[in-house]
Parts: structure tokens; sequence; C-alpha cells
């Protein structure tokens, strides 16, 4: 698990006033603001060297997603979940475009007794590259 994450991690962290972004350099990804209830596009770029792209979900900077689905799993590769993470694993010896969508979950964390919740999802477009 530890090489998975020290080759490619890219950390979503989901505020209420937009989204921030950190990443290793071999996945590179652009992507709209979070909007609750909305759809925000994503593009990521990734080598295929065998190495999933790791996303770590955080609501507000600081707590996970309460849950989330997959509403478009991707056509060339695969997506783990578990707890807050994804990770996408194009298929071995691809090259070219894949895409998919997920959809997060949570509850405001000042509001957590109530049924107030937060959702919204990301599509991503992803360019699968050769190793370097």
């Amino acid at each position: 698990m530890k090489s998975f994450c020290q080759s490619c991690v890219l950390c979503l962290i989901l505020a209420v006033g937009g989204t921030s972004v950190a990443q290793s350099p071999e996945c590179d990804v652009n992507h709209e603001k979070f909007v609750n209830g909305g759809v925000a596009k994503a593009k990521m770029s990734m080598p295929n060297n065998g190495n999933p792209c790791v996303f770590s979900f955080k609501f507000e900077g600081s707590f996970d997603p309460d849950e989330w689905k997959v509403l478009d799993p991707p056509k060339h590769g695969k997506l783990e979940t578990g707890g807050s993470t994804v990770k996408y694993l194009p298929e071995p010896g691809y090259i070219g475009a894949d895409e998919f969508v997920v959809e997060i979950y949570g509850r405001d964390p000042l509001k957590r007794r109530n049924a107030s919740r937060k959702n919204g999802s990301f599509a991503f477009q992803v360019d699968v590259r050769g190793k370097p």
C-alpha cells in the first residue's frame, strides 16, 4: 500500500468555498470548483506505469465523506474504494482516454445532528500516457 501512495497521490480537499488540490508530479489534474449537488468537471493525466492514482476526499479540509459511490465506472481501468480513498488504475498497457464519475456525500460538521447533507460529483476525463 505504501508504494501506491508514494507513486501517485492526489488529495482533493473539498471546502465550502471551493476546492484545492495537492498532487504528485506523475498525476496532473485540473478541475472546476466543487458545487453542492452539482457535477464538477475534472481532467487528469497520468502515466500507465503499473501504479494507481490515489484520491483522498475531505470535506471542508478535515472530515471524511460519510459515503460515496461510483456513478459511471471507467471503461479502460478500475476504481477501488475503501474509507475516504479511491484508486484509479488503468488496464495494463492501455494508452488513451478514459473517464469516470464519482459522487461523494458528507454532513456539514457544524450540523451533524440533523439530516443536512452535502453532495456533489466529479466527472473525470483521463489521459493515460505511456511509460516515461
